[in-house]
């Protein structure tokens, strides 16, 4: 048996998003597995991750500013902070998973010259955009990195010219047992009225202008008159909502759009409500987290050719991509779907076994794990 490793996570964050959730749920993991493994967040308020990773059993380490905004204090103070910490648990692993930390990451080593591998996530592929420094870090002072999807390694690696860097291509998790496909739809529908019978089509994502709701909203107005009584469920929020619900009012959607709210613990049976789901935009994980959370429900997912889409959607077996920012093609990518209940059916058990196969948190886990002892030898 291997000897359990030292690990510090570290995740210039407060906020509940997607790489944070999988930043928790990778840590608590490990732990499990028998490691020492330390997670350090960002120590101001609002506590939303903090608190996350307290109801996972999780202690974060709340030592650093962190704030992924630049200041000054912070960029000067937070290294040698981080430098005392590495002395004090002499870590085999130092795991970044944004810009921020990374830069702090590697200041620290710098301060303390450690026999410590620095690991860095890419979770968006805006980090991979040239800035200053940014050559350096990822050439001269990390070990290895891991991406969501094999494009985004494949640019990693001629962006930076680091053929002989070690570079896994680790995919998102969705976690099986919370989103799963024998919820029962009825539960979901009866909150907003919508009856079984009746087609539904759901977005999780935030609302903002990125996220391109106004694109599927537009593929409703068509998709109105061929299922008069369709519904389509919002879930989310965000400063965008009054636009986007001045737009509803201007395409007379009024009645058949549903506006959620932010959803948490019932999340699983808003999936379970809906017939299709939809994903326009990646978000701040490029993994699509909510296109890997419909799948595990059994829901079929239309999309535009977003972050890890192309390699999570089978096409025609577990959802269709269609060509980016064109609503017509996203409303027959829907239609085919809503008219075709033994499709709908059989695509949506094709995404579940796809999700077992490839997108699980036990293989999220495993990978990562192998990784880390690739880097240090073991």
């Amino acid at each position: 048996m291997k000897k359990p490793l030292r690990i510090i996570q570290i995740i210039a964050s407060h906020k509940w998003t997607g790489p944070a959730e999988g930043v928790i749920r990778l840590t608590a993991g490990l732990k499990q597995r028998g490691h020492e493994v330390w997670l350090l967040c960002a120590g101001h308020e609002p506590r939303l991750l903090q608190e996350k990773a307290e109801a996972e059993g999780l202690r974060p380490v709340e030592i650093l500013s962190l704030r992924p905004k630049f200041k000054p204090g912070s960029v000067l103070v937070d290294p040698v902070r981080l430098a005392s910490f590495i002395r004090e648990v002499r870590p085999d692993i130092l795991h970044a998973h944004l810009s921020h930390d990374h830069m702090i990451a590697a200041a620290a080593r710098l301060l303390v010259a450690p026999k410590t591998s620095l690991v860095r996530t890419i979770h968006h592929r805006d980090s991979l955009r040239p800035r200053l420094f940014r050559s350096w870090f990822f050439r001269s002072m990390t070990e290895g990195f891991i991406t969501l999807c094999e494009k985004d390694r494949r640019q990693l690696k001629e962006l930076y010219r680091m053929n002989a860097k070690p570079i896994e291509v680790i995919r998102g998790a969705v976690d099986t047992t919370r989103f799963r496909p024998d919820l029962e739809a009825r539960l979901g529908r009866a909150e907003f009225g919508v009856k079984m019978t009746t087609p539904v089509v759901g977005m999780v994502a935030r609302f903002q202008p990125h996220r391109r709701h106004e694109i599927l909203l537009k593929a409703m107005v068509r998709l109105r008159k061929i299922f008069p009584m369709i519904r389509l469920l919002l879930v989310g929020r965000g400063e965008h909502q009054p636009v986007l619900e001045r737009l509803v009012r201007e395409l007379g959607l009024e009645r058949c759009v549903i506006f959620t709210g932010y959803r948490d613990r019932d999340l699983p049976q808003i999936y379970a409500a809906m017939d299709v789901a939809v994903l326009l935009a990646s978000g701040s994980d490029g993994s699509c987290r909510a296109v890997l959370e419909a799948m595990a429900v059994g829901r079929p997912v239309v999309g535009f050719p977003v972050g890890a889409l192309p390699e999570t959607i089978v096409e025609g077996v577990t959802g269709y991509l269609v060509p980016d920012g064109d609503a017509e093609k996203l409303a027959d990518g829907l239609e085919a779907l809503l008219s075709d209940r033994a499709r709908m059916q059989s695509m949506g058990e094709a995404a579940r076994k796809r999700v077992e196969a490839e997108f699980t948190e036990d293989i999220r886990l495993t990978k990562t794990e192998a990784f880390y002892f690739s880097l240090i030898g073991n």
